[in-house]
């Protein structure tokens, strides 16, 4: 497996981290089931359970260049009290990974009390930098 990796934008609001753990997947499991996120996944389903994602983490782990998922994560000085927000914000990656085409696709799931606060565009931003300063990985 390919070294973990941290990206983050000078104004320290959010990180992307890769590969995702395991600490990460009961929030995970939070907003892919919340209603408000599902609305925009018709293909998920709704009755998913934790066990269900940390096989699919697992899953991706095992085709790094198929998939990248990085977790999303607020960065201190944060309390949800203060903030309204959860530690994870969300997910970010890429599927379908085609090195020898040198295509893919980018797709993003942001948790809903973090709408229309630039978090999605923060890290879509990082993501896709990541992609295209990356060279063959």
């Amino acid at each position: 497996m390919p070294d973990p990796i941290r990206l983050s934008l000078p104004n320290g609001r959010i990180e992307l981290s890769w590969p995702p753990t395991l600490e990460d997947d009961p929030d995970v499991h939070k907003i892919y089931t919340d209603p408000r996120v599902l609305q925009y996944l018709p293909f998920w389903d709704p009755n998913a359970s934790l066990e269900s994602v940390i096989q699919r983490r697992t899953t991706r782990l095992t085709e790094p260049n198929q998939f990248r998922d990085f977790r999303i994560h607020h960065l201190l000085p944060h309390t949800a009290e203060s903030t309204g927000l959860p530690n994870l914000l969300g997910t970010v990656g890429f599927i379908f990974m085609s090195l020898e085409n040198r295509a893919t696709e980018a797709g993003i799931i942001i948790h809903p009390e973090a709408h229309r606060a630039g978090y999605a565009s923060e890290a879509l931003y990082l993501c896709l930098k990541h992609g295209f300063d990356s060279k063959d990985e």
